[in-house]
């Protein structure tokens, strides 16, 4: 239902499609249900989320980089689609990424060169 609500404004932030991924029966025991985040007009999700107990957590799609813990989704949401300051999880702090630096077709070229 969060997700839900949050449909409208992801969209204002340049956000326009919020997927949840179910766990695939030949994933790793390990992968579980996750939402992921796209930037409107890119292929590959920008964040993900995942809930681990009571807590949501976040990460760079891209970096692979962990972004924070949230008490809620909405928190989550909130705090790295918009940047905001919001209630969080005390166990960690939101880590602050170069979001103008971090669009996948940017890398482009940083993965061919690697081949």
């Amino acid at each position: 239902m969060e997700l839900t609500r949050w449909q409208d404004q992801a969209r204002q932030l340049g956000y326009d499609r919020m997927v949840i991924h179910t766990r695939d029966d030949l994933d790793d025991v390990a992968v579980g249900n996750f939402l992921s985040v796209y930037r409107s007009g890119e292929a590959w999700s920008r964040w993900g989320f995942v809930r681990d107990g009571a807590i949501i957590r976040s990460w760079c799609c891209l970096s692979g980089a962990d972004v924070g813990e949230f008490e809620s989704l909405g928190d989550g949401l909130e705090a790295v689609l918009s940047g905001a300051a919001v209630k969080r999880a005390a166990a960690a702090p939101v880590v602050q990424l170069h979001r103008a630096s971090a669009v996948v077709t940017d890398l482009r070229s940083r993965f061919g060169s690697a081949a």
